[in-house]
């Protein structure tokens, strides 16, 4: 960008699966808050955490050096529910910021705390907003997935809920739409850098390295074959345009020393594989090995 623009994060620990009709939700009213958000928003319809379930949010980011001179402010379940949901204080400390980040821990799902859900959804939306100048950058995201729905008989190696979550990105300058392009969490970071006109991290010309998101609007078709490498506890997964494939890491220990695997895997057809349950890895054998290169080739 030429020049730099304040940018206002917006983090949840969590969002509930109904959390907004623009993400295949029916949410109850107080929720539709971020549907009214999107209406005017860049919404990336295809956003995957790279680094799933991580004990403090900003590792989400991966490079978190932009997010060093970030004002924030975390919001908890037991903070005052009254009319200030931010103090005064708080309020001006995060509207004089070049960055001002927002973090809200999210209270328990179960039935009777709905309410406190969506409550805390709705007005910390509105406090964000509340901080944005006409050409502000406000970036809205969840920083863990969720647990996988009930899905019956059915199997799968990585739920698509533990990973792919909401990414609004909402600037005075660009109009609302919607992006299928592959997006990561570690795309945040030189996203940041970039609204900021700091020296964003160079990403070299690696398919998986992380991009600038004002980037990926700029230029959609130049990314339309990137990929994301995911890392959970148990497994190495890539996302991209049409599959994703994951490995369990002891497998991927074990290929790396025989040259090759046999081993179970998954590979899962997107977006036609919703939930992450059918495994047509016999079907793409060539799409199997071409992944459990790249996986170790990125190790």
């Amino acid at each position: 960008m030429t020049s730099a623009a304040r940018v206002r994060l917006l983090t949840f620990d969590f969002l509930p699966l109904n959390c907004a009709a623009c993400f295949g939700g029916n949410p109850p009213e107080s929720i539709g808050v971020l549907d009214r958000l999107a209406m005017k928003s860049v919404v990336f319809e295809n956003h995957y955490l790279q680094r799933p379930a991580v004990a403090e949010p900003r590792d989400v980011f991966g490079d978190t050096h932009v997010l060093d001179n970030a004002q924030r402010l975390v919001l908890t379940a037991s903070s005052p529910a009254g009319d200030e949901f931010l103090s005064e204080a708080d309020r001006r400390r995060l509207a004089d910021a070049a960055l001002a980040w927002l973090h809200v821990q999210m209270p328990d799902t179960d039935e009777s705390s709905g309410f406190g859900v969506r409550e805390y959804i709705g007005r910390a939306v509105s406090e964000a907003e509340s901080l944005c100048r006409q050409h502000d950058i406000l970036i809205l995201t969840a920083c863990c997935g969720l647990t996988a729905p009930d899905l019956g008989r059915f199997e799968t190696l990585l739920p698509e809920a533990a990973i792919r979550v909401p990414l609004l990105l909402m600037t005075g300058t660009r109009d609302a739409r919607r992006v299928q392009t592959i997006t990561g969490s570690f795309d945040l970071a030189p996203t940041l850098a970039d609204a900021l006109t700091l020296s964003p991290p160079d990403a070299g010309n690696s398919s998986v390295s992380p991009v600038s998101l004002l980037r990926i609007l700029n230029s959609p078709r130049e990314f339309a074959g990137r990929c994301l490498v995911i890392e959970t506890a148990e497994s190495l997964a890539i996302r991209n345009a049409e599959f994703l494939f994951v490995q369990h890491r002891t497998d991927l220990v074990e290929s790396k020393s025989r040259g090759g695997s046999d081993r179970p895997v998954a590979l899962y057809a997107k977006p036609e594989d919703v939930w992450n349950v059918h495994d047509v890895s016999v079907e793409y054998p060539e799409a199997v090995r071409e992944f459990q290169s790249l996986l170790l080739s990125c190790r």
